[in-house]
């Protein structure tokens, strides 16, 4: 909590997490993600990564095969001052919510220069549900 953190060139793989986030969760924190990997992690939330009142900047990284049972295949955010991801990719990530990214009550979200493919949502979203 309320914390600033930068990843470079880590890869998340085959975590685990029961409710938030199967590789990170974020609670009032700044968090900055380059040029990283997250594939085949799963949660109920965000497979990959779980956000909540924080600063989220996502850059050039990928996303592969993360699961969520409810939001976010990939990523899900909630609250969030900004939120932004460029140059990244999305393959392959589930969930029944926004197959690969879900928000809700997002001030700032910002997509570019990405890539989705072959994400899936059970309900609504099959890439982004915002």
């Amino acid at each position: 909590s309320e914390s600033t953190v930068e990843f470079r060139n880590i890869a998340f793989t085959n975590a685990k997490g029961q409710l938030f986030g199967g590789a990170l969760s974020l609670f009032s924190s700044t968090a900055t993600i380059v040029n990283s990997t997250f594939h085949n992690n799963s949660a109920y939330n965000g497979g990959a990564i779980f956000g909540k009142a924080s600063h989220v900047t996502i850059l050039s990284s990928t996303f592969e095969l993360n699961t969520a049972d409810s939001y976010g295949g990939a990523i899900r955010i909630v609250v969030q001052n900004s939120t932004a991801v460029i140059s990244s990719t999305f393959k392959s990530n589930s969930a029944t919510y926004g197959g690969a990214i879900s928000t809700r009550l997002c001030t700032a979200t910002t997509v570019e220069s990405s890539l989705f493919e072959a994400n899936s949502a059970r309900r609504d979203g099959g890439a982004l549900r915002l």
